[in-house]
């Protein structure tokens, strides 16, 4: 199993509350109803998951479509972190630190 922590920007977490709800809850919820993921640990602003590593993309893929979908973004790595086993992840956009 991966460990992976997506972490999102306070500010932007602030902002999207106001009007979409709390972003770290929905994310929970694209764990939870994600095969083979479980989440090990959440705060404000990140949570970590564990994962098979042939599921990382797939998984980083979904959270950053429900940011896209949900939160109306079109650049979700602007407000998004990726860290933890991420080596050898091919990932469109700049989540990376």
């Amino acid at each position: 199993m991966s460990k992976l922590t997506f972490s999102l920007k306070r500010e932007w977490i602030d902002e999207a509350k106001k009007e979409f709800g709390n972003p770290i809850r929905k994310l929970e919820r694209i764990v939870q109803e994600f095969a083979d993921a479980k989440l090990s640990m959440s705060s404000y602003s990140s949570l970590t998951v564990e994962v098979p590593e042939e599921k990382r993309t797939a998984l980083y893929e979904r959270i950053v479509e429900l940011l896209s979908d949900k939160f109306q973004m079109e650049e979700p790595w602007k407000v998004l972190t990726v860290s933890g086993d991420i080596e050898k992840m091919s990932l469109k956009g700049e989540a990376f630190p």
